[in-house]
């Protein structure tokens, strides 16, 4: 019994970081198909995309993803907001589309992870 009672008591530590986990294995996927949208002049607005966690467990997980952040394309914001711009390589609203894209299947897709880094 006692044995029992351990591993319950260490199953939300387990929980909330397959939830973590899982938030941040959707948060890489929309950044690679993200990857292909950004428009590109010298690469450095692409190069500069990033995926970034924060120590917070469980379902208050925060994973931030961005592109020219810390100096390196000030300049992205501009690019990702301002339609009807010719680029011939890429497009606007390169990581917000691929975002609402992922949102369709997305609470499937983080169950069926959850599950997986359960072993369940």
């Amino acid at each position: 019994m006692e044995q029992v009672v351990q591993a319950l008591q260490q199953l939300p530590a387990a929980f909330s970081a397959a939830i973590a986990q899982a938030i941040y294995e959707e948060a890489l996927r929309i950044m690679a198909a993200s990857q292909p949208l950004v428009p590109v002049d010298t690469g450095l607005l692409r190069s500069s995309g990033r995926v970034e966690t924060e120590n917070v467990p469980g379902p208050d997980a925060v994973v931030k993803l961005s592109y020219g952040g810390n100096g390196q394309a000030p300049y992205a914001i501009y690019v990702h907001e301002r339609t009807g711009l010719n680029h011939p390589v890429g497009q606007d609203h390169f990581l917000s589309a691929p975002f609402y894209a992922a949102t369709a299947g997305m609470a499937e897709r983080l169950a069926a992870s959850i599950r997986e880094h359960l072993n369940l």
